[in-house]
């Protein structure tokens, strides 16, 4: 989409069924707003996840630093009940997963995303321990890639296969997860974008 509708993800289940949608936020930040805040609010993509009726359910919000991608997950009161954070920047993709797991406010290790190849097309889900509970997988290339020069941000389709169903701040995670991928794949900030908004 352009700058001015935001990108839209729309999140389906095996059968067909529309589950849920993500758009991209890309309200203006106040004119009168200092220059320091005009800068974050650039700096970051925002996120909302609806239902499939277009109610929003949950927000985050993706920052990079130092060339590291960390996508904060909050619930409609602002409160923050999960954080997805890229753990390296060279060799196959990981990112790990932390959320709370009790009323605390505590984020605790949840599990990883982690790539099983450099091009960053197959993925494995694992829980806490390290185990497997299912995989990611992109289908085809990715659209609008053009690395370094490009007015848009590349986005993938990807298929999500779990082998049972999970708690729920873990399955929102992973709702999430292609998003957050085609979010990290992206070396351009947000701010990129914002300069025609």
């Amino acid at each position: 989409m352009d700058a001015t509708s935001g990108y839209r993800y729309d999140i389906y289940s095996s059968s067909g069924q529309l589950l849920g949608i993500c758009v991209e936020d890309v309200t203006p930040i106040s004119t009168d707003a200092s220059w320091g805040a005009m800068v974050q609010h650039n700096a970051a993509d925002r996120m909302e996840i609806c239902d499939p009726q277009g109610n929003v359910a949950e927000q985050f919000t993706h920052r990079k630093e130092k060339g590291k991608s960390a996508v904060s997950l909050n619930e409609l009161t602002g409160t923050v009940f999960g954080e997805v954070k890229q753990e390296n920047v060279l060799g196959k993709l990981r990112l790990s997963l932390t959320g709370r797991t009790g009323p605390a406010p505590d984020l605790h290790p949840l599990g990883q995303l982690q790539a099983t190849d450099m091009k960053a097309s197959r993925f494995a889900i694992n829980d806490a321990a390290g185990t497997q509970i299912g995989q990611m997988i992109k289908i085809g290339r990715y659209a609008k890639w053009r690395p370094l020069i490009r007015d848009a941000k590349a986005h993938g389709l990807y298929v999500v296969e779990l082998t049972a169903q999970q708690p729920y701040v873990l399955a929102s995670m992973i709702s999430v997860l292609p998003v957050v991928v085609d979010l990290v794949l992206n070396p351009n900030p947000a701010g990129y974008r914002s300069l025609g908004r």
